[in-house]
């Protein structure tokens, strides 16, 4: 009888949840961008360009130190896929308690690699620390505030993932995160007081796992973390872990590195400056996440019970998903960035081709979401276990010289290159030949010819509201925005209304609404559906 219970909370429609997930993912991101940006104003005008750089240098310092995590989250949630599409209550348990063992690893980890690194703070900083500020105190809190995200039942978490309720997931993050960031603009505006604002931070991080726990308990209950899986699958969950932690390397260190090469050539004033844009850059992507975070559960249950060539169909469409998405964004940012930095920080505005480079840099990962995606939701992390590693080397060599000689335009142009000529074909080819057994070439066409018609796009966008007369202020954000997005809709519909992907979104979305519906008439009231009974 428990058997059946289970199945029947595990099976639930991918559509409904994958963009009931999606909203709720692009809401919980439209506010971990906007109030952040709204902090970030406040401290720099508040307190000063001092403590925005030293914001920057502890957020990067912690985020190699989550390097730490491994990619266990992301290994786990694989290995939870096929337990839960069968039903397997015992060894979904047994999951979560492996997955708790190895998270309380990764704290232990976390604050021994917080002590270790604290005597080279000083050392990664050439410009002056705020006086008054205890660097070491706050990096500390820092760390405690990484640790406490391994801590404080983060298995729990990964149930609303593998069950595709993400949207639970990310309401419960919002609506902690919006009271903690309450609290730091307090912290920013009224007590003009950093180590309130980081001791936020912290809170945030135990109130977040503590709540997830509450309402993963609630929902799965009989789904808790006890006994042990058999000796070989932990030894295929170590070895994914081992090919997962270059990957999870390489993907903090992507973001996390420039800013510290730029600190210790250049300043953290420099690095103020350079994370301005960069935040920008992040935002834009930032809003996109959810879309591929809601449809990864989806994917991978798929990739457990349908066939190579209806995932192929699935792979192409979420690929020219993303290519409307990069392709839309980055003709927005190519049009809205100096006017956006002009009223954010104006006196701090870098040259027309940082625009460039920081346009073209966004696009690149955003076009790489759909094998990203499909990779970490089939577990194929052990054929390019290499690259991450390869790319970082790469790219420390290439920061080292063009940081120097081009400034903050080269930690873009180093991410650049080693993405775009090194990562994702890699990656690309994995994907095809292990999975799709097929040669990637299919991709680099796509990938080529999506790529002409968006800078197409991009350039069109750019003439257009050149040559118009565009008012003052936020009135000129509004109108740049409006004709990106009118220009870029009709680009798209003229283009590509006749392929097939197209009428495949087209009949999802269909469906989509259609379950919605139905969800309506199932929830009538009593009186209601006795009424629509009798009159068929």
């Amino acid at each position: 009888m428990e058997e059946k219970k289970f199945d029947s909370k595990i099976r639930s429609h991918r559509i409904q949840n994958s963009v009931r997930g999606s909203i709720s993912g692009i809401m919980l991101a439209a506010e971990t961008t906007l109030v952040p940006f709204f902090i970030r104003t406040a401290m720099m005008r508040r307190m000063g360009a001092e403590y925005l750089g030293l914001h920057g240098l502890l957020q990067s310092a912690c985020g190699v130190l989550n390097m730490t995590e491994l990619g266990i989250s992301s290994v786990m949630v694989y290995f939870l896929y096929e337990p839960v599409a069968v039903g397997d209550q015992k060894r979904v348990n047994a999951c979560l308690m492996e997955m708790k063992r190895l998270y309380r690893r990764v704290a232990c980890a976390v604050l021994a690699g917080g002590m270790l690194l604290m005597p080279f703070l000083e050392q990664l900083s050439s410009g002056e620390i705020p006086k008054g500020e205890n660097i070491y105190l706050l990096f500390f809190c820092y760390v405690l505030a990484v640790a406490a995200q391994y801590l404080f039942w983060p298995e729990m978490a990964s149930l609303l993932i593998v069950f595709q309720r993400t949207d639970l997931q990310c309401m419960i993050a919002g609506a902690v995160q919006f009271t903690a960031y309450g609290m730091q603009l307090a912290a920013v505006c009224i007590w003009h007081n950093y180590p309130a604002y980081v001791c936020m931070i912290l809170l945030q991080a135990i109130v977040t796992g503590t709540v997830q726990k509450l309402v993963a308990g609630r929902l799965f209950s009989g789904c808790v973390p006890q006994g042990r899986l058999g000796k070989e699958e932990r030894i295929q969950i170590r070895k994914k872990i081992f090919a997962m932690a270059g990957h999870q390397m390489d993907e903090k260190l992507l973001g996390s590195a420039d800013s510290m090469y730029i600190s210790a050539m250049l300043g953290l004033s420099a690095v103020a400056v350079y994370g301005n844009y960069y935040y920008v850059a992040t935002a834009v992507s930032l809003l996109f996440q959810p879309v591929y975070q809601a449809v990864l559960s989806a994917i991978g249950n798929a990739l457990v019970t349908e066939s190579e060539k209806a995932n192929k169909v699935r792979f192409d469409c979420l690929f020219f998903l993303g290519n409307m998405l990069a392709g839309w964004s980055s003709a927005c940012m190519l049009c809205m960035y100096q006017t956006f930095m002009g009223l954010w920080m104006p006196g701090q505005l870098l040259p027309m081709e940082m625009v460039i480079w920081m346009c073209v840099y966004s696009y690149i990962m955003q076009m790489r979401k759909s094998v990203q995606v499909f990779k970490n939701a089939g577990g194929m992390w052990d054929s390019d276990k290499f690259k991450p590693y390869v790319s970082m080397a790469a790219d420390l060599v290439l920061n080292l010289i063009l940081i120097r000689s081009m400034g903050l335009q080269g930690a873009v142009l180093s991410t650049i290159l080693c993405v775009g000529f090194l990562e994702l074909p890699w990656e690309t080819h994995v994907l095809y030949h292990d999975y799709f057994k097929m040669p990637a070439s299919d991709y680099a066409k796509r990938f080529l010819a999506y790529s002409f018609w968006n800078a197409a796009l991009c350039t069109v966008c750019f003439f257009v509201l050149k040559k118009m007369p565009l008012p003052d202020g936020l009135m000129a954000l509004v109108i740049e925005l409006s004709v990106c997005t009118a220009v870029s809709l009709c680009f798209y519909i003229i283009r590509y209304y006749r392929s097939r992907e197209m009428k495949i979104w087209m009949d999802t979305l269909r469906i989509a609404a259609g379950d919605r519906g139905q969800h309506f008439r199932r929830h009538k009231k009593p009186g209601e559906m006795e009424d629509e009974r009798k009159r068929k």
